[in-house]
């Protein structure tokens, strides 16, 4: 059943992107600014102007209440303990390794992660206090975890 829900929920997935490619690229607009206007558009009409089935036949505009969490603009200052080699993600999401880049994710963009040397070569990777993944300096390369927790 659930397998089927799925499957279900895909298809309308790609039935709405079916129906965004028709209303704003067939023909595409003349201009990057016109064409932002039509996915802007689609968006409005999408969200405040046309039921859906699965909201009861309601816009979802009527059923969306912002959150009240607040996330802080700036993440506040984290010191890595003593011992613990920094390197600062670039632009590319690459660090510079020993006159090297080596790609981490440009999930960290301009943040400072932490390795943590396990044995010669291989350290263990931080985003503060969360282990993200590991580096084989030897062969210059990076493993994401595989899963965060």
């Amino acid at each position: 059943m659930a397998v089927q829900l799925t499957t279900r929920a895909n298809g309308r997935h790609e039935r709405m992107h079916r129906t965004l490619k028709e209303d704003t690229t067939k023909p595409p607009a003349a201009s990057l600014r016109a064409q932002q206007s039509r996915f802007d558009n689609f968006r409005y009409v999408f969200n405040n102007e046309r039921p859906h089935e699965g909201l009861n036949n309601q816009v979802p505009a009527s059923l969306y209440h912002p959150s009240s969490v607040r996330l802080p603009r700036k993440l506040p200052e984290f010191i890595y303990p003593k011992g613990i080699l920094l390197r600062r993600v670039n632009n590319s999401g690459d660090i510079s390794w020993h006159k090297t880049r080596i790609f981490i994710s440009e999930v960290f963009r301009f943040e400072e992660l932490g390795f943590e040397s396990v044995t010669p070569g291989f350290y263990r990777v931080f985003f503060r206090d969360m282990e993200i993944g590991e580096l084989n300096a030897e062969e210059l390369r990076f493993r994401a975890a595989r899963r965060v927790v």
